[in-house]
């Protein structure tokens, strides 16, 4: 939401700039090609246009300063300096208008642009704040002009248009800022949503780990870099030995907590790189990319290690569980029968280390 606010912000003040610049621009333009004033008129509004470019490039360097050079974070005294920025662009306004005073009528309209543009950028403020700034400043200029016209119809008039304008400019404001609130409220929570869904399809209810879909992507997806870039990873598929005993014995909440466990302990053991999944059952997969057989197998040995030291708590009683397991390297086959031979080998070692009498890992 403050992103959004920031970004707009940004954008119109560098719009409101322009626009200053490019009047410095069309005034000195004006001033040398068509000769609308006297000598002395002309000489007035030459200082005051020489004037108004130094506070404008200071004003130029105070914002590169603030947008490209500090954190995006308010300091203390950055709005009171705004607003002391607001306060002095109004009061050039009411000179410039001043020292053009034969063509008043015309250019006194740049009140409600200088309305709306601040209006804008200071969305959070209050619109009674500029529109009686506009006030002041046009009640200054009729005093400097024609004091017998300051309490005229027309006078009256402009001065209430300018606090109508900033009602209407901040009743609108307010409701796109609530719209925005509204659409960034509903755009977080189908996010939250997008990603609670994506966990909920991509990952196993029970472990937290990927599951069995999942896993078959990142394995296709490892072995489509194999080919291409040659850059080998290895997998290891691990199997908790005698479970079925454990469910036949203590029943299937307790392997449902056994299961939990053993993958928090594996979950714990591998880098933040390595893709661990449940693969089915009591297996599970763990995915080591750009890693070599030595180092994952040691790593395989780490989680076995500290699977059978753990205590597992089943019906007040301290049961010890095993894994054994398989680990090898995609180095070892070409890539025509990397996908199925791959997997394939993996899971015979597993039973190998299963049939040499378990809670071991082998490797090839």
């Amino acid at each position: 939401m403050t992103q959004i606010h920031n970004l707009r912000t940004r954008k119109i003040y560098e719009f409101y700039l322009g626009v200053q610049i490019m009047s410095i621009v069309m005034i000195l333009v004006i001033l040398n090609i068509f000769k609308l004033f006297d000598e002395a008129s002309n000489f007035q509004i030459r200082v005051f246009v020489y004037l108004y470019g130094i506070y404008i490039l200071f004003k130029l360097l105070y914002y590169i300063r603030k947008a490209y050079f500090q954190s995006q974070k308010d300091e203390p005294g950055d709005e009171f300096t705004s607003l002391l920025i607001a306060l002095l662009d109004m009061l050039f306004l009411t000179f410039f208008l001043h020292f053009t005073n034969s063509y008043f009528h015309i250019l006194s309209h740049l009140f409600y642009f200088y309305i709306t543009f601040q209006s804008i950028l200071f969305h959070h403020k209050s619109y009674s704040i500029f529109s009686t700034l506009a006030a002041i400043g046009y009640s200054l200029l009729t005093l400097l002009n024609n004091r017998s016209h300051l309490f005229t119809y027309e006078s009256v008039i402009h001065i209430v248009l300018f606090y109508l304008l900033g009602y209407i400019l901040s009743t609108v404001i307010n409701e796109i800022n609530r719209l925005e609130y509204n659409i960034s409220f509903m755009n977080n929570e189908l996010t939250q949503k997008n990603q609670q869904l994506s966990e909920m399809a991509n990952k196993d209810f029970l472990t937290n780990m990927y599951n069995h879909k999942c896993f078959y992507f990142h394995f296709c997806e490892f072995i489509k870099k194999t080919e291409i870039s040659n850059s080998p990873f290895s997998l290891a598929l691990l199997d908790i030995d005698n479970f079925k005993k454990i469910n036949d014995t203590y029943g299937h909440l307790a392997g449902d907590m056994i299961l939990k466990e053993i993958s928090l302990l594996i979950l714990n053991n591998i880098r933040q790189t390595d893709i661990a999944a449940r693969y089915g059952g009591e297996e599970f997969a763990i995915i080591f990319p750009n890693t070599s057989l030595d180092e994952a197998k040691f790593i395989c040995e780490r989680i076995r290690s500290s699977i059978e030291k753990h205590s597992f708590y089943v019906n007040d009683k301290i049961l010890r569980v095993t894994i054994s397991g398989g680990v090898r390297n995609s180095s070892c086959f070409s890539p025509s029968c990397q996908q199925h031979g791959f997997l394939d080998s993996v899971d015979q070692l597993l039973y190998e280390a299963k049939s040499l009498g378990k809670n071991q890992i082998l490797s090839a």
